[in-house]
């Protein structure tokens, strides 16, 4: 007991001589240099291109541009050298720190409204947290659930003697635990980062008040390492400046002459042979806010990074920053992939999916290589630690910026709660549902519900875990619905396969709402999903092969796919997609939209610049007079930025999918009309990737089952009793047509026909003599896949059936 009380108390004595250093120096050392920040527009020519600008050393993050010119904030130095240069530009807005400064005071209004969560609060500084405010939300934490948070540790000290602080989450039950690393403002003007990850630990700490068996677990097996402030003298010296946000200070605080200060931190990690690659992302002058410093490492803050991170055993880390909704990892600096690439893909399209953050290596995502990072140190094995899977999320939108509205706070940080749950999660085993599908077995007359799970977590399963698929619409029920998940290794996926009869008194069509539960360590952990059901008729647009009738390429191709073993549908068939291309694939056969419900249907993967190019697919009633935009679930709304052909508040495609989804977009608002399609792919005269690659385009008509009786005028009832079997038929094999006459007559006179979709007459059998219980029998063979009208008449009425034709 005596031990203990004197390491506590030698931890505390430590901790409070870090603060008191802290608080001298935030009182000596709050003087700064006179600089001010520009948004201004450079306009490109012969003698400084487009080409010229991505050389230049400048923060590319979250500029506006293209091949023309470029919006961006530059500090004095940066505009002064633009000046010196002759480079022709436009000041849009001259001292941009005040500008954000008033805008973020005129939202002030609505703070209290946002600040209703149990423990939550946003911090003073436009949103963001003050210094001061960080160690008070971390003491908290503390104060509320000491068992679960150990005292902070100070990791090393700044430029200006602050210290740097971090903190454990777990609980104290000794046993041997995966470890997982946090940071947050390497750059001091991103605090959307750490108020995203004070939110998550909040929400993660109240799952203990309420029990929650995932809080716990997580708790109880993995140690959470977080370095809220890596840059605590940048924050101090914005809050100095712009106390009521706005601060546009990116760099550390060294002193590098009376009139410049400051090295980019996340562009100070090593190796030598990452820190110094030739490539536009840092800069060699100490006056840019990119600037790297004199050698790897040179910085006490990366230092200290770097020595916390040897001491330590992480399997996984997420470095934060903002902004512009994406995911990076590495490698940053090379432009090759690491030998964990499935690893990151798989893990960052599954936390994605919700927030349709963009996600891939830099140049796959920014559009070029960026030197000196965090992540790639980390992920690099070296003689001191092993490697550790390292993502840098860039929270917040290109609308949020920097300093995102106060109300926006909340949003951006639940939009990545998931993926901070994933995180802890997949430093050890972590089965996710990835996929599910619905298909029509036409043969044994059953749905067939397919969900295919994945092994996201870095390390391989050793015992089985189970999968229990469960309807929330008591009319539909689910055949053998638990399954058993072998142990799967890391990114390794198990398909299963759930039969669903045809529901009691559904309405065909209906989309229908699932749980998919898995059980995995003990802990049930719970997703939701909704698919359209039951039965169904497919017309093909494209499957494989060349463009047949009715299509229009423009610069579309097939192209043939490899890993797929067949042709599939692309832009730019040669390589990457040009310059403010607007290239239409448009399918221009009219489809008629029958039944009660019907969907378009494809697989597909694309690379395509985020937030300023876009693939675009829309459907027209009007023979192309005018077009409306579909959805899919992997599309996201356009924003309207400048120089951007994404319009604002329109559905499509952007960003980086590399593996084959299936997309669907609903087709109900066609009903009843005849349509075409286009696809569409729209660039700007910036970056170029890969484009699109489609396959299997097809759409789902979902008819009414029950039939429909429609009769002459007239007041008779009705005295046939008539049956189609089977409905969906397979073409080749026969439609029975069962007529009885209700009226004990042995036989009865009727007429019978069959249509097509579009009213051709397919069969007559002119007037026949049917006898009651009899059938007549009619040939599919020459059917295609569709739907069909059949009309009997008899003597005073006429009745029409629906039959569904499938392959």
């Amino acid at each position: 007991m005596l031990n203990f009380n004197y390491k506590y108390c030698l931890s505390l004595i430590i901790i409070l001589a870090a603060l008191s250093s802290y608080i001298f120096c935030q009182t000596i050392e709050n003087k700064s240099e006179n600089i001010s920040y520009h948004l201004i527009r450079i306009h490109f020519d012969s003698s400084y291109s487009y080409k010229d600008f991505l050389k230049s050393g400048f923060d590319l993050e979250g500029i506006n541009f293209n091949k023309s010119s470029v919006e961006l904030a530059l500090n004095d130095y940066e505009l002064n050298g633009i000046k010196l240069k002759k480079i022709k530009y436009e000041i849009l807005i001259d001292d941009y720190e005040k500008y954000i400064e008033n805008k973020l005071n005129s939202s002030k209004q609505n703070i209290p409204l946002i600040c209703s969560e149990k423990n939550f609060k946003i911090g003073s500084m436009g949103g963001s947290y003050k210094i001061e405010e960080v160690y008070a939300v971390f003491d908290s934490m503390r104060n509320k659930y000491p068992d679960y948070m150990a005292n902070p540790e100070v990791i090393g000290y700044t430029i200006e003697d602050r210290p740097i602080m971090a903190y454990c989450f777990s609980s104290k039950n000794g046993l041997n635990k995966k470890e997982v690393l946090i940071t947050a403002l390497h750059h001091a003007r991103e605090g959307g980062g750490l108020t995203t990850v004070v939110y998550f630990l909040w929400n993660l700490l109240e799952g203990i008040d309420s029990g929650n068996p995932e809080s716990l677990f997580l708790l109880n097996n993995r140690k959470i390492w977080v370095i809220p402030v890596v840059n605590p003298d940048g924050v101090a010296f914005n809050e100095s400046r712009s106390p009521n946000g706005g601060g546009f200070w990116r760099k550390n605080r060294r002193k590098i002459n009376d009139t410049t200060y400051g090295v980019d931190l996340n562009r100070n990690y090593g190796p030598q042979q990452f820190w110094e690659v030739g490539n536009s992302s840092s800069a060699t002058d100490p006056r840019y806010d990119t600037y790297r410093g004199e050698s790897p490492f040179s910085e006490p803050e990366t230092q200290s990074v770097r020595d916390f991170c040897m001491k330590h055993d992480f399997k996984i880390a997420c470095n934060y920053h903002t902004f512009g909704g994406q995911i990076i990892f590495p490698w940053g600096a090379l432009s090759s992939e690491t030998s964990d690439s499935i690893w990151f893909r798989s893990f960052t399209e599954d936390v994605t999916f919700n927030n349709k953050y963009n996600f891939g290596r830099g140049i796959q995502t920014v559009g070029y290589e960026v030197s000196g990072v965090s992540d790639d140190w980390m992920y690099l094995a070296t003689s001191g630690k092993e490697k550790i899977f390292s993502i840098t999320p860039e929270v917040g939108s290109v609308i949020d910026g920097f300093w995102p509205l106060p109300e926006r706070y909340i949003p951006i940080a639940k939009d990545n709660l998931y993926m901070n749950y994933q995180l802890l999660w997949s430093a050890g085993t972590n089965l996710r549902h990835v996929k599910s599908e619905y298909d029509y077995d036409s043969l044994n007359k059953t749905g067939v519900l397919t969900v295919t799970v994945k092994n996201i977590g870095i390390d391989d399963m050793t015992s089985s875990s189970s999968l229990i698929i469960k309807s929330l619409d008591s009319n539909v029920k689910i055949e053998s619905p638990e399954k058993d998940i072998l142990p799967l290794m890391s990114t390794e996926t198990q398909t299963e396969r759930f039969n669903i009869p045809y529901p009691y008194n559904f309405r065909n069509g209906s989309e229908v709402a699932f749980t998919c539960s898995i059980i995995q360590d003990g802990i049930e952990r719970i997703d939701t999903f909704k698919l359209q059901l039951y039965r169904y008729t497919t017309v093909n647009i494209y499957k494989g092969g060349s463009l047949g009738s009715g299509w229009k390429n423009n610069n579309w191709n097939t192209f043939e796919d490899k890993t797929i073993g067949r042709k599939i549908l692309t832009d730019s068939p040669g390589g990457n997609y040009t310059d403010m291309n607007s290239n239409y694939l448009i399918y221009d056969k009219p489809i008629s939209i029958t039944g009660i419900n019907a969907t378009l249907e494809f697989n597909t993967h694309w690379s395509l610049e985020s937030n300023y190019d876009v693939v675009y697919i829309e459907a027209s009633s009007d023979l192309g007079k005018t077009w409306n935009n579909l959805r899919a679930s992997r599309m996201k709304m356009g924003v309207g930025l400048n120089y951007s052909r994404q319009d604002s508040g329109k559905y499509g495609f952007d960003g980086y999918q590399p593996d084959y989804i299936r997309q669907e977009c609903d087709l109900s608002q066609f009903l009843n009309k005849s349509i075409i399609f286009r696809f569409g792919i729209l660039s700007d005269n910036a970056l170029n990737f890969d484009g699109i690659f489609m396959d299997d385009i097809k759409i789902r008509f979902y008819e009414d089952l029950t039939g429909v009786n429609e009769g002459k005028a007239g007041t008779e009832n009705d005295y046939l009793s008539i049956e189609c079997y089977p409905s969906p038929v397979k073409i080749g094999e026969p439609v029975s047509v069962f007529i009885n006459s209700d009226e004990n007559n042995e036989s009865e006179n009727v007429k019978i026909t069959l249509y097509n979709s579009i009213g051709e007459k397919i069969y007559s059998s002119e007037d026949n003599l049917i006898l009651n219980n009899k059938s007549v029998e009619i040939s599919t063979k020459n059917m295609t896949e569709g739907f069909y009208y059949l009309q009997i008449e008899g003597r005073t009425k006429v009745y029409n059936r629906k039959i569904i034709a499938i392959r």
